[in-house]
């Protein structure tokens, strides 16, 4: 492994670690009337399995933000999320030529996001409402 990459592997690691340490089940916050939770998981990826004619050594960061908010009334309820996806670092000299192609989930990463070294994605990851009919 080189000692450059050996450096970014512990750096990621304590970074990786003290968010870990820093996160805490607590609940939803409320602001004006609006209920708001989140959260977020980071994943380090390091990989030096491959050999071949592109770098098959490398380190890469993984994360999804989730961000809720919803309200809650009298007669309905309703709650939106939205995921944040992001990918730090990913190697742009992973692919090797021919039939050896992208050396590890990394360089697949690379390959798909139109080769950006760094990538993000915000999207609705879920919606929901619940209406209550009394009487009934």
């Amino acid at each position: 492994m080189k000692p450059v990459n050996r450096c970014l592997h512990a750096v990621l690691l304590m970074v990786c670690l003290a968010v870990a340490s820093a996160q805490q089940a607590t609940g939803s916050t409320n602001v004006g009337g609006f209920s708001i939770s989140g959260s977020l998981r980071s994943r380090m990826e390091s990989w030096d399995w491959f050999t071949g004619n592109a770098d098959h050594d490398y380190t890469f960061l993984g994360s999804i933000l989730r961000l809720s908010v919803g309200q809650r009334h009298q007669k309905f309820d309703w709650q939106i999320e939205f995921a944040l996806l992001f990918l730090l670092g990913l190697p742009s000299d992973a692919i090797a030529p021919g039939v050896q192609g992208q050396l590890g989930f990394g360089a697949t990463y690379y390959a798909a996001n139109n080769r950006a070294t760094n990538a993000a994605t915000i999207f609705p990851k879920q919606f929901f409402s619940i209406s209550r009919i009394s009487g009934a």
